[in-house]
């Protein structure tokens, strides 16, 4: 028997999801999320969660390779003398062919993320802080910043358009093997603080692993105090829903938690 803890608390995630339509779906009600721990059974094949009250939540996160990230062109100048670009602004860029006005994903700052054990290299994670594409003028081109998520600074990378899409109802259901992986990250790469209820992570699990959006893995941790030095016992502290999938690395929201996550709990298909 499976089971999904949908656990919120007052603040932010409240405050928005309160009161709108369910979050988790059977085949006879919709819940509606509160302030409390729920535990509802989880049938494979009719548990469904609605999209649009997990959207508010979902960081665009993405996965190159090592190649790639060297690789690809970068915003090096501004027309508009600044510093940070915002919708509207114009860059210049290098490696970017002029003629090329395809749209393209503008990269925060990437960070190398390696399994903990094997120390494989499983690519460079970083978020889309907004995206844009090259302007033909009389004047030559100029690549113009169509909208944005975040502060874009000189040297962010620029990554050919892939937008994040997730059905209307993500079927919600554990792995159909056994898997077990590693929290890798969380959305803001550069801090410390610990991951909660609302926030996004990547996970050391993907495409290769037969991972699937909509999978349910289970958080793991060590106990503060164990009974002794051989004592292997793990403490299972919540809930993270996939939503998109690399080769070797998938992403995903945490949706209930006890304690906080760091980087490198396990997560678990049980």
């Amino acid at each position: 028997m499976q089971y999904l803890v949908v656990r919120l608390v007052f603040g932010l995630v409240c405050s928005i999801i309160i009161g709108t339509p369910v979050a988790l779906c059977g085949p006879q009600k919709a819940l509606k999320l509160s302030p409390k721990t729920r535990i509802e059974k989880i049938d494979d094949d009719k548990s469904f969660v609605l999209l649009q009250d997990i959207k508010p939540f979902l960081k665009d996160i993405y996965i190159v390779t090592k190649d790639q990230y060297a690789k690809a062109p970068a915003i090096v100048d501004s027309l508009n003398d600044t510093a940070i670009f915002t919708a509207g602004s114009k860059a210049i860029t290098k490696g970017l062919k002029e003629s090329d006005t395809s749209r393209y994903m503008i990269a925060r700052e990437g960070v190398l993320r390696r399994h903990p054990i094997s120390k494989e290299a499983l690519g460079i994670e970083f978020e889309v802080l907004g995206n844009g594409r090259n302007v033909l003028s009389a004047h030559g081109s100029a690549f113009h910043i169509l909208n944005t998520q975040g502060d874009i600074i000189l040297g962010a990378k620029l990554f050919p358009f892939e937008e994040l899409k997730l059905p209307a109802k993500i079927h919600v259901g554990r792995p159909a093997q056994k898997l077990e992986g590693y929290i890798l990250s969380g959305a803001d790469n550069f801090t410390a603080r610990a991951r909660g209820l609302g926030d996004t992570v990547t996970i050391s699990l993907g495409k290769r692993d037969n991972i699937q959006v909509g999978n349910l893995l289970t958080i793991y941790k060590e106990p503060y105090k164990k009974a002794s030095k051989k004592d292997k016992t793990l403490l299972a502290v919540g809930q993270i829903l996939i939503y998109r999938i690399f080769d070797k690395v998938s992403v995903g929201l945490i949706t209930s938690a006890e304690t906080g996550v760091y980087e490198f709990d396990k997560v678990f298909s049980e």
